[in-house]
């Protein structure tokens, strides 16, 4: 993937006593880290993307409890592929895309009684010399 612009990403997390939200690990490789405010943060990250190229998509997860993981990413654009049990998909860019920034939303969900969920924002811009 090459590098255009540095992008930072958020995770929310929302947990009280007992069942505690999945937590994000990495993101494609690169550790998030917890912030303030119940807030997660990876800092000087840079996505691009590129019409016609396919980007990876890995995704590390973890559940306090141990509990089953799902993935939603809501707002996915054409050409994205990533089922909510698998840790990683690829995103198709169509040669035609027209965007300067995509912003991906994934919530990671587990399984327990009363579920949690965690939050994680990653934009991705347009490349240079991309049309977008």
């Amino acid at each position: 993937m090459r590098p255009v612009a540095i992008l930072s990403l958020g995770l929310a997390a929302c947990g009280g006593v007992g069942n505690q939200p999945p937590r994000f690990l990495t993101f494609n490789g690169v550790e998030v880290e917890k912030e303030f405010w119940g807030e997660w943060w990876v800092w000087d990250i840079r996505f691009a993307f590129w019409p016609g190229e396919t980007i990876p998509f890995e995704v590390e997860v973890s559940d306090p409890e141990g509990q089953e993981v799902l993935l939603w990413w809501p707002k996915a654009p054409p050409g994205f592929s990533f089922p909510p049990d698998a840790r990683s998909g690829t995103w198709e860019v169509p040669a035609d895309f027209q965007a300067d920034l995509w912003p991906f939303t994934v919530i990671a969900q587990d399984d327990g009684e009363e579920p949690e969920a965690s939050v994680l924002r990653v934009d991705f811009a347009a490349g240079p010399d991309s049309g977008g």
